[in-house]
């Protein structure tokens, strides 16, 4: 369990900063230093978000044994009849004494968020809101998930590769076509209810991470990276972590007539942590082609160094120190995350005997306290790097 929760952990976090439509996000921000700022000001957001989320299950605890048990059903307040008759409440009078018991009342998990406004006092229409909230951030996702697809097929593989010379009105056509079938296979898919929505939602964070974090990764701090190598480690990657899911997930595909598909887990993780195997399997292609194809691809590493605002070779120049420092400083600030993410993690049981607010420790860290930390770390990496621009002559105007 333990292992798998680390697992899960670090695939949702390579998953968030590989996922596409999150990372065109920064495209608009006028400038890097505004980059860096907005994301530490949208993680400052979610963490208050994350904290507060468990405020609900109290909530709805102290109202399930203050208003509901122990109560004549027939007096139950109005919202609990309102949503019984969507099926989001469910109550059996199994003893017929006309007293409702815990065990006779069933919740669904999503009344615990559209119910609030009513059990609170609230109008039933704050509900709607409320629900019409949760539908628009989820058509808002999916709608950069779309865009993001279709702008990569379009523009990346159709004209790059296939049509250099094909002309933007004939390009616009191919987006918006690719835009109606990519949303109508997502459709199809989704019916065919392959999972969860947590599942669902964990495989794509780990597929985004093993198919696009090694390339981040070592494009940027990895000088002898390639072209080649990167392609090659994105394949392999997603290949490796579609291929685990498919396998761990479902025995038999009838459509060809395949039975006895399912295998037993490597080093006992599920499939919600297939990025584990993924990046790793990125990251050893990346490396093992770029170094068989560096010799082809010399004028890369002058395109990177010029990125990184550093000399190509000779004596050491302020721009060396300059990207020095910025590794410097963005290895320093990972291994804090690793500590405290996967360190505390793992000896969370270890630390719950001692107490912090009245929580053990270990539980504080690994549902508060660890995200607590990253956001004071995002703060302080973007304050010491707009420090560095500065004392190099990079930094841009607010």
């Amino acid at each position: 369990l333990r292992v798998n929760f680390l697992a899960l952990v670090f695939c949702l976090t390579i998953g968030t900063a590989a996922l596409p439509h999150v990372l065109m996000r920064y495209y608009t921000t006028p400038s890097v230093r505004q980059a860096r700022e907005s994301v530490f000001w949208s993680l400052l957001f979610i963490l208050l978000l994350y904290i507060t989320a468990p405020a609900y299950a109290v909530f709805v605890k102290y109202e399930v044994f203050t208003h509901l048990v122990d109560i004549p059903i027939a007096k139950l307040p109005g919202w609990v009849a309102a949503w019984s008759k969507v099926g989001l409440v469910g109550i059996e009078d199994i003893n017929r004494d006309g007293i409702l018991q815990l065990a006779e009342l069933s919740l669904n998990p999503d009344v615990v968020v559209l119910a609030t406004p009513e059990i609170a006092g609230m109008p039933y229409v704050v509900s709607g809101l409320v629900a019409a909230g949760g539908l628009a951030a989820a058509l808002s996702t999916a709608d950069g998930l779309l865009l993001t697809i279709t702008s990569a097929l379009s523009h990346d593989l159709y004209y790059r590769v296939f049509r250099p010379q094909s002309s933007t009105q004939f390009r616009l056509v191919i987006s918006k076509s690719l835009l109606l079938v990519v949303a109508v296979l997502a459709a199809m898919v989704a019916a065919q209810k392959p999972g969860t929505i947590l599942s669902m939602v964990a495989w794509a964070f780990s597929i985004a991470g093993s198919a696009f974090f090694p390339a981040l990764v070592l494009g940027i701090f990895w000088r002898r990276a390639t072209r080649a190598g990167a392609l090659a480690g994105m394949i392999v990657g997603l290949s490796v972590a579609i291929y685990y899911i498919f396998r761990m997930e479902f025995d038999s595909m009838t459509w060809i007539g395949v039975s006895g598909l399912r295998m037993a887990p490597w080093f006992h993780i599920n499939s919600t942590s297939a990025g584990v195997f993924g990046v790793a399997a990125g990251f050893v292609t990346i490396v093992v082609v770029s170094l068989f194809t560096g010799s082809l691809e010399k004028k890369n590493e002058t395109f990177v160094d010029g990125l990184r605002r550093t000399g190509s070779s000779g004596a050491l120049v302020p721009g060396d120190l300059y990207w020095l420092k910025t590794r410097r400083l963005t290895f320093v600030l990972l291994l804090v995350w690793v500590v405290i993410t996967f360190g505390l993690g793992w000896f969370a049981d270890d630390l719950n005997p001692f107490s912090f607010f009245g929580f053990p420790l270990g539980f504080y860290m690994a549902a508060q306290g660890s995200l607590i930390v990253f956001v004071v770390m995002l703060f302080l990496f973007a304050k010491q790097q707009d420090k560095i621009d500065r004392e190099f002559g990079f930094a841009e105007e607010d």
